[in-house]
């Protein structure tokens, strides 16, 4: 069967470049917060580039640092806690 070549569009090219971008923003910032800011999933989904549902199944399986609960529906952990983690991924 013979190899077919796509053209990717220009717009998708920008928009992986925009996310990367974004990416790297975030992980800039994160460098500079104190410890004991809290951030959210969303953030942590992007530190370790995975989804909302790995986040909890990571939580749950003791890979990522335990969350503080600030309400019912409010979770938050703390930056501390994650450079730890990040720190001890890099060290292997």
């Amino acid at each position: 069967m013979p190899v077919r070549c796509v053209e990717v569009p220009m717009v998708k090219r920008c928009e992986a470049e925009e996310v990367y971008l974004n990416n790297l923003y975030r992980y800039q910032v994160f460098e500079k917060l104190s410890d004991d800011v809290l951030v959210d999933k969303r953030y942590v989904c992007h530190l370790f580039s995975c989804s909302v549902a790995t986040v909890w199944r990571w939580c749950k399986d003791g890979r990522l640092p335990a969350p503080i609960r600030l309400g019912a529906r409010t979770t938050r952990w703390r930056v501390g806690d994650l450079r730890e983690r990040l720190r001890s991924l890099r060290e292997g």
